[in-house]
């Protein structure tokens, strides 16, 4: 099922990654109408945690009202993955900001939709 029917639902989506990503360095992330990818570094405590509960919880909320339906938006919890060295850290970052296009979904690098933070 998509997530993101309209561009609408992308950018309020990127609102609430800039409201609750206090604890995270967010280093790259990908926006597809089925899914999402996001590279972070914790900088608090339980930021991840956090971040991923806050931005799953409201936006669930804010879809099922704006399209009218009830129950969980997401299959299952979100996946964790410790990056162990700097080509784990490349292979992510590359695997992470090629996804829409391996999925012909979107051009790769459309502005709102992938991004890196750092080279």
């Amino acid at each position: 099922m998509n997530i993101f029917r309209e561009e609408a639902d992308y950018l309020y989506f990127k609102g609430l990654v800039g409201t609750y990503s206090g604890g995270v360095d967010i280093e790259a992330y990908a926006l597809v109408p089925n899914h999402f990818h996001f590279l972070v570094k914790q900088i608090k405590g339980d930021g991840i945690a956090s971040f991923a509960a806050r931005l799953s919880m409201v936006y669930s909320r804010h879809f099922n009202r704006k399209y009218r339906r009830k129950g969980t938006l997401y299959e299952g919890r979100y996946c964790l993955d410790r990056i162990r060295d700097d080509r784990h850290y490349q292979n992510v970052v590359n695997y992470i900001l090629n996804n829409p296009a391996k999925h012909k979904l979107i051009k790769l690098g459309r502005d709102g939709v992938s991004g890196l933070k750092r080279p």
